[in-house]
């Protein structure tokens, strides 16, 4: 069930919401959904914190993230949960993502990074070029926080 919302969403998204271009510009924000609050983030006294876990690629050396550009915040939401918590869950719809960590190809750029447009599924876009020492990748994840990648809370990530 859960292939089949990917590939009904896809199609939806191709054709109300296609991307402007097919070249990632500079300033275009990428999010990568969170779904572990422990690990990726912190709330205290209302201020939200990315952490360094949510940052660092896992297993494949590749962070994924989606163009949310142009989409309206609750169907960015839910192309977390469908393309990527249908991934994380045995849930019929997708567990639903926490939180998002935003930042942008130019940050990227600056950590000698590259972000690269890898779809299936529409809007999907690969982090790569990360070096493969654990250390190496908590410091490069710790640098894209300190210049400038942001996190927003879901809904779902406001409930205690």
């Amino acid at each position: 069930m859960g292939a089949s919302l990917r590939l009904l969403l896809q199609l939806w998204l191709r054709w109300q919401h296609p991307v402007a271009s097919a070249e990632l510009r500079l300033d275009e924000t990428l999010s990568h959904f969170l779904f572990h609050r422990r690990t990726d983030f912190s709330v205290t006294n209302g201020r939200v914190r990315l952490k360094a876990a949510a940052l660092i690629p896992f297993k494949y050396v590749e962070l994924s993230t989606y163009r949310i550009e142009g989409l309206p915040d609750s169907l960015v939401w839910l192309t977390g949960r469908i393309f990527v918590g249908t991934w994380r869950s045995n849930e019929l719809f997708g567990k639903q993502p926490l939180a998002r960590a935003n930042l942008t190809p130019q940050l990227v750029n600056n950590e000698s990074l590259r972000a690269t447009v890898k779809e299936p599924p529409v809007r999907h876009v690969d982090i790569v070029g990360w070096p493969a020492e654990k250390h190496l990748q908590i410091l490069t994840a710790q640098n894209l926080i300190k210049n400038g990648a942001t996190v927003e809370l879901s809904p779902a990530g406001l409930e205690d």
